[in-house]
């Protein structure tokens, strides 16, 4: 930062020029990125995917229009027509086929007993055929010759030992960060809504704690904790309703300009940033007085404000993540170095704003300059970085199942007892209730227009079709089967 006198007029005017030279460059790039968040709002809003997250969520937890009173889903669901003295049952054949789908899929990419993944040397074919050669020599740098077949045995088994000592490393770098169940989570993500992202790798500050034993003042031996701090490569699943592309990134969320991340933070983990030097002060101080606010998403967004986190507790802030190329004089007005972020006008970079104010803005660890999203879409749809799940495809056999077997218990309900019609001019019950009960007496009006009792009073069941609607359940599982390819045994 330059040194101004502060005895000099002249030094004290071109402070205050370059502070207000630094406030502006920082307002404008604070508008520019609010007004990449709408974009990314709106856009994601506008390809329908929230609607159809809403729709598959509710379908996997049973829950329709007609059912949503008695249903448990945190959604809310329009309501439908009303449907008194109808069956409104959901007989949820989704639940079972997403999760057989997702246990199947878990099974293949994380197996119990082994690693899904390992580590080989690239086969060089010149070197393993040299291997083989015992005729041919190599003269060392001192002029003595050996056999090239030694040489070349020797490379190969250096290059397989570098392969298992890196595969172990990364193996306990998984382990540690718990990539197993991040996995399964995006998975279950991924069957259920159709899409799955995981972030990672990226650096997290990790402490560890130990016991030592040390010698205190007067030469006793005391136990003493020591706090370690480490940088490990972390991963971690990321809800979809968190996950904000540039809506122009089409089916790779690498060919986009930009990404969004959303996440919730209380007030006491928002004062303990005040501790980190990385962030900005000033900045951090602002938004804790102005308290917390959301993003204009809420306003007149119907499915935005059934979203998971939009009825969140009102004491939680609301943080976003920006991750894009920015202009390195920009970075540099918030406190940013960019050394080595190459030699180019503008930088990978990850900037924090919390209240529409950044509070921190850091280089993107990854030399690539990659976003450190993977996406992994079940079913995929052309041009469309978003999948379709498990639900949405068999959306239409579970509405079959839903309608054959709602009709069923309608038809159960009206064909359980007889119906039973009467004259009421020419019969009436003895004790004055128009109730059929056992040895009931009924009184037959002569001057009524039945001449018998017959006339005066008939009985008729309601016919039952079981049978049939057994078949259009039927229809709708088996549909069901093939449109999963998950057949339930």
């Amino acid at each position: 930062m330059t040194e101004f006198d502060m005895g000099n007029p002249d030094a004290m005017e071109q402070e205050d020029d370059a502070r207000l030279q630094q406030a502006q460059q920082i307002e404008a790039l604070t508008n520019t990125l609010l007004r990449r968040r709408r974009e990314a709002i709106e856009g994601r809003a506008a390809s329908g995917i929230e609607a159809i997250w809403i729709e598959d969520e509710n379908q996997y937890n049973g829950v329709d229009e007609y059912n949503a009173e008695a249903g448990s889903n945190e959604f809310a669901v329009e309501s439908g027509q009303p449907r008194a003295n109808r069956s409104t049952v959901f007989l949820n054949v989704t639940q079972p086929k997403t999760d057989a789908a997702e246990a199947r899929v878990a099974d293949m990419l994380l197996p119990v007993d082994n690693k899904p993944w390992g580590l080989k040397p690239t086969p060089i074919p010149e070197l393993s055929k040299l291997a083989a050669d015992k005729s041919a020599q190599y003269t060392l740098p001192d002029g003595q010759q050996v056999p090239a077949s030694e040489i070349a045995k020797m490379a190969l088994e250096e290059a397989q030992k570098a392969a298992d000592e890196h595969e172990k490393l990364i193996e306990d770098q998984q382990i540690d960060c718990n990539w197993a169940e991040v996995t399964r989570s995006m998975i279950r993500s991924c069957a259920r809504l159709g899409t799955g992202v995981v972030k990672g790798p990226y650096p997290e500050i990790k402490i560890d704690k130990r016991w030592s034993q040390v010698s205190d003042a007067t030469g006793m031996a005391v136990m003493q904790l020591e706090m370690i701090e480490r940088v490990a490569p972390w991963v971690k699943a990321l809800d979809v309703w968190n996950f904000y592309p540039d809506p122009n990134c089409g089916d790779d969320v690498q060919s986009g300009s930009y990404v969004l991340e959303r996440d919730f933070l209380t007030t006491r983990q928002v004062r303990d940033m005040l501790k980190d030097p990385r962030y900005i002060a000033d900045a951090l101080e602002a938004v804790i007085k102005e308290g917390p606010k959301r993003a204009s998403r809420m306003q007149g967004n119907t499915a935005a404000q059934q979203m998971p986190g939009a009825q969140q507790d009102k004491e939680n802030f609301e943080v976003w993540y920006y991750y894009g190329d920015m202009p390195k004089d920009d970075l540099e007005s918030l406190g940013c170095s960019c050394e080595g972020a190459g030699s180019g006008m503008h930088a990978s970079a990850i900037v924090t704003m919390i209240n529409d104010r950044i509070v921190k803005a850091s280089i993107n660890p990854l030399e690539t300059g990659d976003y450190p999203y993977q996406v992994m879409p079940w079913d995929r749809v052309p041009g469309q970085l978003w999948g379709r799940g498990v639900p949405r495809k068999m959306a239409t056999p579970q509405r079959i199942v839903n309608a054959a077997t709602r009709a069923m218990m309608d038809n159960a309900g009206l064909s359980l007892g007889p119906q039973i019609v009467f004259a009421e001019d020419s019969i009436e019950p003895v004790d004055g209730v128009f109730e059929v009960t056992g040895r009931k007496l009924w009184r037959l009006r002569l001057n009524g227009s039945a001449r018998t009792v017959q006339e005066a009073m008939a009985v008729f069941n309601v016919p039952t079709n079981q049978g049939e609607l057994a078949n259009i359940i039927e229809f709708g599982l088996r549909m069901a089967d093939e449109v999963t390819g998950q057949p339930l045994l």
